[in-house]
């Protein structure tokens, strides 16, 4: 199996799982958001899970210099970020059971739902047709992943 498929399953498994990495109990009703990409430095999996009135999250490289990092987040932050990715922009790029089936480093790999009702969706969009406003929301996830981890160490 090719090693891009196998961390994209990877990242995949690892938000479908994230209730219970979390605490999650079968009640919760956790937001979530997640990122991953591939650049030459190798795959970076970014997740946030919202638990009440704080963030957990977890920035990870497998790649170059492997590391799990912390991703610090305030809730309202948080809430900012999840407000401004558009289900409904990103409604065509819904990806379905062949989820695993995408590279990395072509497209905006982005994960957004509820722990529990209704499980999370992944969209998959091309960076060809990526809004500027997507562009703005990746980059600044990124961002923060990059600033926040490097400070949590």
């Amino acid at each position: 199996m090719k090693r891009s498929l196998r961390i994209t399953i990877l990242f995949l498994l690892a938000f479908a799982l994230s209730g219970c990495i979390f605490g999650g109990g079968s009640s919760s009703n956790r937001r979530t958001l997640g990122h991953v990409y591939q650049d030459s430095d190798g795959f970076h999996i970014m997740t946030l899970v919202e638990s009440g009135a704080t963030v957990s999250g977890t920035a990870r490289t497998i790649g170059k210099n492997d590391a799990d990092r912390p991703l610090l987040v305030s809730i309202g932050e948080f809430d900012r970020m999840w407000s401004r990715l558009d289900e409904q922009a990103l409604a065509s790029y819904k990806s379905g059971k062949d989820a695993g089936r995408f590279n990395a480093a072509d497209n905006y790999v982005i994960s957004k739902g509820h722990m529990r009702k209704g499980g999370t969706a992944t969209y998959v969009v091309p960076h060809s047709e990526a809004s500027p406003e997507l562009r703005q929301w990746v980059g600044e996830f990124r961002t923060k992943a990059r600033t926040e981890s490097a400070a949590a160490w």
